[in-house]
């Protein structure tokens, strides 16, 4: 009986090993996770910044254009009144 009874322990002993194994590749795979969800969030925030510089940016090149339109057009009616 007491060969039986150190076969069960081993076959308990093994498979606490295993479920141990599996937890702690779980808990790797929740710091990767949580790593990603970070970078992902970070990713995101960078991305709504880049949004808004880009508004920005293509309002102020409007206007640069209108500017230079509106000095060109400026120009030719000088120009046709002075003759």
């Amino acid at each position: 009986m007491s060969g039986e009874h150190e076969d069960v322990l081993i076959d308990i002993r093994e498979r606490l090993v295993r479920v141990e194994t599996k937890i702690d590749t779980q808990n790797d795979l929740r710091k990767k996770v949580d790593d990603t969800e970070a970078k992902a969030i970070d990713t995101e925030a960078r991305s709504k910044s880049n949004t808004k510089r880009l508004d920005k940016l293509e309002a102020n090149n409007t206007w640069l254009w209108r500017t230079v339109v509106a000095a060109i057009i400026s120009a030719v009616v000088l120009m046709y009144f002075k003759k």
